[in-house]
């Protein structure tokens, strides 16, 4: 969208009400999966101890089995991670490292840096050479 907004003469309502009808919908879905979700990390913590105590790594209640299922996760020691990125070049496996940067802070600084009276930006010089800038517009409903 632009600063001069075109006149719109005719906005169907019924579109708008739906929309609206639907951002509550789904407002109340996130509520009550959140609600779920709490649930259920209880209830496996409860159960997690359970099958320890049972010794037991499985079971099958009304015909549906439930397991454990093991997964292993590597992170950095004391968050040092240019020290683990050193380590694993020195010992052969420096195809796991690779440099990066996180678009969602570097787009948080860019908004950071934008002149709000002309829509400019107060970036480094080049920086447009190496990323791009777009707005997007998407609507949102009040509560």
């Amino acid at each position: 969208m632009t600063e001069k907004q075109t006149e719109v003469t005719v906005i169907d309502t019924t579109k708008i009400k739906e929309l609206q009808a639907l951002d509550s919908q789904k407002r109340q879905l996130e509520k009550d999966l959140d609600e779920v979700k709490l649930r259920r990390e209880e209830l496996e913590k409860n159960l997690l101890e359970q099958f320890a105590e049972a010794g037991i790594d499985s079971i099958t209640v009304d015909g549906k089995k439930v397991y454990l299922k093991r997964d292993t996760w590597t992170s950095d020691l004391e968050g040092d991670r240019a020290k683990a990125c050193t380590f694993l070049k020195e010992h052969g496996l420096d195809f796991y490292v690779n440099e990066t940067f996180n678009a969602t802070s570097i787009s948080a600084y860019v908004r950071e840096h934008r002149n709000e009276e002309d829509g400019t930006f107060d970036l480094p010089e080049g920086f447009t050479d190496y990323f791009k800038i777009s707005d997007t517009f998407k609507i949102r409903t009040g509560k």
